[in-house]
């Protein structure tokens, strides 16, 4: 799974988590991670769902949101 740590704090609750996964964004591996204490609210295909926190985080080791307002980092 490359360069990037295997575990990391949640950023909700600050639990350490392992890396679950990996995503490729732009063509750069990122680490992925699941806390199963931290649950969010999903919106998929119009139904809401209950969901572990998920999050990666970029080449730098800081938490990336493609989703977010920049569509890069959470603020």
């Amino acid at each position: 799974m490359g360069a990037f740590p295997e575990v990391h704090a949640c950023p909700q609750c600050g639990r350490l988590l392992f890396q679950s996964g990996e995503a490729i964004v732009e063509g750069v591996s990122l680490p992925v991670f699941m806390c199963d204490e931290c649950r969010v609210e999903a919106d998929l295909v119009g139904e809401k769902s209950d969901s572990p926190l998920t999050f990666t985080l970029d080449e730098d080791g800081e938490l990336y949101d493609a989703a977010g307002p920049e569509g890069w980092r959470w603020s």
